[in-house]
Protein backbone atom coordinates (compact mmCIF):
# COMPACT_ATOMS: atom_id res chain seq x y z
CA UNK A 1 0.00 0.00 0.00
CA UNK A 2 3.08 2.35 1.06
CA UNK A 3 4.03 1.81 -2.27
CA UNK A 4 0.89 2.47 -4.43
CA UNK A 5 0.51 5.78 -2.33
CA UNK A 6 4.38 6.88 -3.27
CA UNK A 7 3.71 5.67 -7.07
CA UNK A 8 0.32 7.67 -6.73
CA UNK A 9 1.70 11.05 -5.54
CA UNK A 10 4.98 10.70 -7.86
CA UNK A 11 2.52 10.91 -10.89
CA UNK A 12 -0.48 12.43 -9.59
CA UNK A 13 1.14 15.20 -6.94
CA UNK A 14 -1.69 16.49 -4.83
CA UNK A 15 -4.86 15.48 -7.86
CA UNK A 16 -6.02 12.56 -5.96
CA UNK A 17 -9.27 12.58 -8.31
CA UNK A 18 -6.86 10.61 -11.05
CA UNK A 19 -5.22 8.34 -8.00
CA UNK A 20 -7.15 5.44 -7.85
CA UNK A 21 -6.08 1.83 -5.59
CA UNK A 22 -8.21 -0.96 -5.91
CA UNK A 23 -8.07 -3.80 -3.47
CA UNK A 24 -9.62 -7.10 -4.18
CA UNK A 25 -9.60 -10.72 -2.60
CA UNK A 26 -10.62 -13.69 -3.98
CA UNK A 27 -10.13 -17.57 -3.66
CA UNK A 28 -10.37 -20.64 -5.08
CA UNK A 29 -10.25 -24.40 -3.90
CA UNK A 30 -6.62 -24.13 -2.75
CA UNK A 31 -5.84 -20.38 -2.72
CA UNK A 32 -6.30 -17.25 -1.30
CA UNK A 33 -5.45 -14.42 -3.78
CA UNK A 34 -4.99 -10.58 -2.29
CA UNK A 35 -4.61 -7.57 -5.21
CA UNK A 36 -3.56 -4.34 -5.07
CA UNK A 37 -3.74 -2.40 -7.89
CA UNK A 38 -2.76 1.40 -8.66
CA UNK A 39 -2.57 3.53 -11.98
CA UNK A 40 0.59 5.36 -10.62
CA UNK A 41 4.22 5.33 -12.57
CA UNK A 42 4.52 1.88 -13.11
CA UNK A 43 7.79 -0.45 -12.62
CA UNK A 44 10.18 -0.25 -15.26
CA UNK A 45 11.10 -4.03 -16.60
CA UNK A 46 14.51 -3.62 -15.35
CA UNK A 47 13.45 -2.53 -12.41
CA UNK A 48 10.44 -5.33 -11.55
CA UNK A 49 13.49 -7.77 -11.93
CA UNK A 50 14.72 -6.31 -9.00
CA UNK A 51 12.28 -5.03 -6.48
CA UNK A 52 12.44 -7.91 -4.01
CA UNK A 53 16.14 -7.45 -3.46
CA UNK A 54 17.58 -6.64 0.08
CA UNK A 55 17.99 -2.72 0.36
CA UNK A 56 16.91 -2.05 -3.55
CA UNK A 57 14.99 1.01 -4.11
CA UNK A 58 14.13 3.69 -6.67
CA UNK A 59 13.38 6.18 -3.85
CA UNK A 60 15.36 9.38 -3.34
CA UNK A 61 17.39 9.13 -0.20
CA UNK A 62 15.78 9.08 3.02
CA UNK A 63 12.84 7.92 1.87
CA UNK A 64 13.58 4.04 1.19
CA UNK A 65 15.31 1.50 2.63
CA UNK A 66 14.62 -1.21 0.16
CA UNK A 67 13.71 -3.52 2.50
CA UNK A 68 9.67 -3.85 2.37
CA UNK A 69 8.84 -5.42 -0.63
CA UNK A 70 12.06 -7.93 0.13
CA UNK A 71 10.51 -8.90 3.55
CA UNK A 72 7.41 -9.30 2.36
CA UNK A 73 7.98 -11.45 -0.59
CA UNK A 74 10.20 -13.57 2.04
CA UNK A 75 7.13 -13.84 4.58
CA UNK A 76 4.66 -14.99 1.93
CA UNK A 77 7.19 -17.69 0.75
CA UNK A 78 7.60 -18.50 4.42
CA UNK A 79 3.72 -19.50 3.99
CA UNK A 80 4.17 -21.21 1.09
CA UNK A 81 2.67 -18.22 -1.31
CA UNK A 82 3.52 -16.09 -4.38
CA UNK A 83 4.24 -12.43 -5.12
CA UNK A 84 3.35 -11.95 -8.84
CA UNK A 85 4.18 -8.06 -9.96
CA UNK A 86 2.16 -6.70 -13.44
CA UNK A 87 3.30 -3.27 -14.18
CA UNK A 88 3.30 -0.90 -17.38
CA UNK A 89 5.38 2.09 -17.28
CA UNK A 90 3.23 5.09 -16.99
CA UNK A 91 0.15 3.21 -16.54
CA UNK A 92 0.31 1.41 -12.90
CA UNK A 93 1.49 -1.29 -11.17
CA UNK A 94 -0.87 -4.56 -9.80
CA UNK A 95 0.44 -7.16 -6.95
CA UNK A 96 -1.34 -10.48 -6.14
CA UNK A 97 -0.31 -12.13 -3.15
CA UNK A 98 -1.10 -16.10 -3.64
CA UNK A 99 -1.28 -18.10 -0.31
CA UNK A 100 -2.41 -21.82 -0.14
CA UNK A 101 -5.46 -22.48 2.47
CA UNK A 102 -3.58 -24.78 3.71
CA UNK A 103 -0.29 -23.53 4.45
CA UNK A 104 1.10 -27.22 4.84
CA UNK A 105 -0.50 -27.87 1.09
CA UNK A 106 1.57 -26.76 -1.94
CA UNK A 107 0.36 -25.53 -5.38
Amino acid sequence: MNNAIDALEEKNGSNSKKSRINIETKFDDKNVYISIQDNGIGISEENRKRITEPFFTTKEVGKGTGLGMSISCSIIQEHNGDLLVESETGKGTKFTIRLPIDPIDTV
